[in-house]
């Protein structure tokens, strides 16, 4: 006998839909500050981790099963409870992370075991250019802690544990996961520097043509993500917040589109810094917006064609243009080993001055780089809020500048948090938690994997009338699942480039 469905299950199903629209519809967000506060969890776990490894080598490779659960109770764990049951007590759960591991670290000296193994991976001779580049710990840190607050939030935020004022607000505001996309992508542009530092450093240049069809190659799969996501969506008749990025636009394409947006302005003339680039781009946008009708349009126009329904992703993507680009001016002054000096923070420095200035410590240094370029951005923001309030939807400057001072200041303390507690005794092999270097191995893959299973989980799951135990038994759950994929492809080696 043919099953069917009832009038009565379909109503009750669409109004489940509507529900759910509404409980991430119509948000204005919360206080920075509280921000600043629930995301200082991940440094404080990082932290703790330091503390553990270099006084007690907890962390020895290959982890045990008690040294596994330990990095993901820390720096998994760490960052869910803060947005979920200690998203009222966000300080309180700071210090019993960091707390007792700084206890440790105060009453005991650098183990020598950790010591000795610090000083032979470092009397390794590296080739020149990892030289010049080495992998950096507090990098892969600051990015695999990001991506693990990102992960966590994209699913939390469907129940009822997540509080509102951390979700994606309507227009207006500032929030968490605002905060989060932009993140996203200026961490992207980030990483991107090392391209650019390759080439100045080899005195390589590559030709406009070949450099924006590489581009469009490495867009490819994502755009293809992007396309994906919007059929499945549409076939599944899966929620949306339609004037989050559009009817048919999405995340995954404004990745995509980024690159060869980037390669045509990096063969602008050379003597105008890349932040300085971003900063006149958002500006631009900023008054473009302000002076013209394009933010009545964006916020306001009917959906009648292409460009109308999807009018929230073409013009935020100026926006998160500005923020890649400060991105990878960050990157100029954090990836390499030294930097010679102030310049050094504003263009990719060359073989000759990196030769000069190689033989010191250059983190105190990118330290107060990172510190001053966030103490410029924050200036910047609060005299914008003046004029205007920040919005994610538009990405305008204040978004920007938020945004930018945000991820450098906190990048700031990754670097901060290293030099402290490892000082001179420092080695990547083992100063960085193996799931933090696992995630970030393969980030935009556990990223995807994340918005499947999200996906999967609400389509199977009422997640508005679960309960709390059943809130917080998916979530653990799914980080594991997220966890352990993560770890898995990081111990065979397997790297999923998309």
């Amino acid at each position: 006998m043919e099953e069917t469905v009832s009038e009565p299950d379909i109503a009750k199903a669409m109004s489940y839909k509507l529900r759910h629209e509404a409980f991430v519809s119509g948000l204005s967000g919360g206080d920075v500050l509280e921000v600043y506060k629930v995301s200082l969890v991940a440094v404080s776990a990082y932290a703790a981790w330091c503390f553990l490894q270099s006084r007690l080598f907890y962390f020895r490779k290959p982890y045990t099963i008690t040294s596994l659960v330990a990095d993901f109770s820390l720096n998994w764990m760490g960052p869910l409870f803060a947005i979920t049951l200690y998203s009222n007590m966000s300080m309180t759960l700071n210090l019993l992370i960091v707390g007792p591991a700084a206890l440790i670290g105060l009453s005991q000296p650098v183990s020598r075991t950790f010591q000795k193994i610090a000083k032979e991976g470092n009397s390794k001779n590296a080739p020149e250019l990892a030289s010049y580049l080495p992998k950096r710990s507090y990098l892969t840190c600051y990015r695999g802690g990001m991506l693990v607050l990102t992960c966590a939030a994209i699913l939390a935020v469907d129940f009822q544990e997540f509080p509102r004022r951390f979700a994606k607000v309507e227009t207006w505001g500032t929030s968490l996961m605002d905060l989060g996309v932009g993140s996203f992508v200026f961490s992207m542009g980030l990483v991107s520097a090392r391209g650019t530092l390759v080439d100045v450093y080899h005195d390589k240049s590559t030709a406009f043509v070949t450099a924006l069809l590489q581009s469009f190659k490495q867009s490819l799969s994502v755009l293809l993500l992007g396309i994906v996501r919007l059929v499945a969506v549409k076939a599944f008749d899966y929620h949306e917040h339609v004037t989050e990025y559009g009817i048919h636009w999405n995340f995954f394409m404004t990745l995509g589109l980024l690159p060869p947006f980037v390669s045509v302005i990096e063969f602008m003339p050379k003597h105008v810094p890349t932040v300085f680039i971003a900063l006149i781009i958002g500006i631009g946008y900023e008054l473009v917006l302000n002076y013209t009708a394009l933010s009545s349009f964006i916020l306001t126009a009917p959906r009648v064609d292409v460009l109308s329904a999807n009018k929230e992703g073409i013009f935020s993507f100026i926006g998160y243009l500005s923020i890649f680009l400060s991105g990878k001016g960050t990157g100029l002054y954090t990836l390499p080993s030294s930097i010679s000096g102030f310049k050094a923070c504003l263009f990719p420095q060359t073989k000759s001055q990196f030769k000069a200035s190689k033989s010191s410590d250059s983190r105190i240094r990118v330290v107060g780089a990172l510190f001053g370029s966030s103490i410029f951005h924050n200036a910047l923001f609060y005299a914008s809020m003046m004029w205007v309030t920040p919005s994610r939807r538009l990405a305008n400057l204040p978004y920007i500048l938020w945004t930018v001072s945000y991820n450098t200041a906190f990048l700031a303390l990754y670097v901060a948090v290293e030099a402290l507690v490892f000082g001179k005794h420092y080695y990547y092999g083992i100063c960085v938690p193996t799931s933090l270097d696992a995630i970030n191995l393969n980030g935009l893959a556990i990223f995807l994997l994340a918005n499947i299973s999200t996906g999967v989980i609400n389509m199977k799951m009422k997640t508005l009338d679960a309960t709390r135990f059943q809130s917080m038994t998916t979530l653990v759950l799914y980080l594991a699942v997220l966890f352990l994929v993560s770890i898995i492809l990081y111990r065979h080696g397997i790297r999923i480039k998309l």
